[in-house]
């Protein structure tokens, strides 16, 4: 997962790390349905961002996608006002480098058929 580095001044202040695990499949779909409700494509959508999950820790993919990065392609998919593509590069692909937006690209033709 890409990292950012604090300068170690900031660090130095906090002697505790947290991590959170990303939520597994089941759960998003929870997080996905209380915020925005049920639609056709949630299936496709869960199983498209671990797809883009799997990319990122192998390497294939270096993207800042997270809950806030999903629920914002759900939105954008559920309104159904662009296909697939359009909704990904809306909601996290354009701050990707360009292999990166390749990969998440093919990912989204694999999973939804577009």
């Amino acid at each position: 997962f890409p990292v950012t580095i604090l300068p170690v001044p900031l660090l130095d202040r906090f002697d505790t790390a947290i991590e959170v695990e990303f939520p597994t499949e089941e759960r998003l779909r929870e997080i996905i349905r209380s915020r925005i409700g049920e639609f056709s494509t949630l299936e496709a959508l869960s199983q498209f961002v671990y797809e883009v999950r799997r990319a990122i820790k192998t390497g294939q993919v270096f993207s800042p996608f997270g809950i806030r990065s999903t629920l914002k392609f759900a939105r954008k998919l559920k309104k159904n006002e662009f296909d697939p593509w359009t909704c990904a590069a809306l909601s996290f692909a354009n701050m990707t480098d360009e292999v990166s937006r390749s990969v998440i690209k093919g990912l989204v033709s694999r999973v939804f058929g577009a």
